[in-house]
């Protein structure tokens, strides 16, 4: 039909949303279809077969929760992560629905759990994540999925994926997760970093509520305040400094030319001003970072939380170095 579904696939769909009764002339209940598929199956009908569109039976049962219907496309021979023309498993098309029973029996038959598709690179974690379906991603890690597995086209993982689209629950079982397991959670400063310089002031506070120190240093050497301080986000300084931040502490790293090329890349995806090269190997304050990067808001922020505008980082105070 128009939406490419044949008599098969919407065979596998949820008896009670389509119109079932009309396209077969029968009154609809819950085994009528699988008897249907059967007697099809019976008549030598390929059953698993693709349609036209690229959508196979089987990720239609995945999306409508066809626990039984997966079984028999399974048991008549069904790849268990074939994929669809736009680059889904059933695992993955089930995940980002929120099926959580098609989920459990397809990884209990035997469906690969970091399976990455080749049309689009995405795992069902990564669709998980996306949705924000916690009780999925919760299945999903406690049967091995990684978190920290990143997909080769974007170069985000899972653990970004949920903190740029999902929701706070998700985030939860990953971090709670990780400290179970002592896992290094990709860097847990790096995670913080990219929390304050998406904006996600829920996650932040989970983060800190979980140990993490206010004033730790990512990879490049700046705390969270300072990440909060490019970016001119006022909200998030007023939280970090609420966690009691030190507006005085300087960053900490002398930077290498390999580090100082990702900060263009990584200031362009986060939409921060760019910080002059020429800066970026000086030990620098948050008030001094904002004063550098114009951001005015940010500045007072930092000075109603007790900043010293005439604190000298490399011999120069915050008006030297705007």
């Amino acid at each position: 039909n128009k939406h490419g579904h044949n008599l098969i696939t919407l065979l596998c769909c949820d008896p009670t949303v389509l119109p079932i009764k009309a396209l077969m002339g029968f009154e609809t209940e819950d085994d009528i279809t699988l008897k249907a598929l059967k007697w099809l199956g019976s008549l030598k009908v390929p059953v698993s077969q693709e349609t036209s569109s690229g959508i196979f039976p089987l990720h239609t049962a995945a999306r409508y929760n066809r626990i039984d219907v997966i079984d028999l496309l399974l048991e008549n021979g069904e790849n268990i992560d074939v994929e669809s023309a736009s680059g889904k498993t059933a695992l993955t098309e089930a995940a980002q629905y929120g099926r959580l029973a098609a989920v459990r029996r397809l990884l209990s038959q035997g469906a690969r759990v970091d399976y990455m598709t080749s049309v689009n690179h995405t795992t069902a974690l990564i669709a998980a994540s996306r949705s924000g379906h916690s009780a999925i991603v919760e299945a999903l890690i406690h049967a091995g999925a990684s978190v920290d597995k990143p997909n080769p086209s974007t170069g985000l993982s899972a653990l970004h994926v949920c903190m740029q689209e999902g929701s706070l629950g998700a985030f939860c079982v990953m971090q709670s997760y990780s400290m179970r397991t002592e896992q290094n959670f990709e860097g847990k400063m790096q995670v913080f970093s990219i929390a304050v310089a998406l904006g996600r002031n829920d996650i932040v506070v989970v983060l800190l509520q979980s140990g993490l120190n206010v004033n730790g240093c990512n990879e490049y050497g700046r705390t969270p305040l300072m990440e909060a301080s490019i970016g001119g986000q006022n909200d998030m300084i007023r939280l970090l400094t609420d966690f009691e931040a030190d507006v005085s502490t300087e960053s900490e790293l002398t930077l290498s030319d390999s580090i100082l090329s990702t900060f263009a890349s990584t200031d362009r995806e986060f939409e921060r001003p760019s910080i002059p090269e020429a800066l970026l190997n000086h030990r620098i304050t948050a008030l001094c970072l904002a004063a550098v990067c114009n951001q005015l808001s940010a500045f007072d922020e930092l000075i109603k939380a007790g900043a010293d505008v005439n604190q000298e980082t490399n011999g120069k105070t915050a008006l030297m170095w705007a």
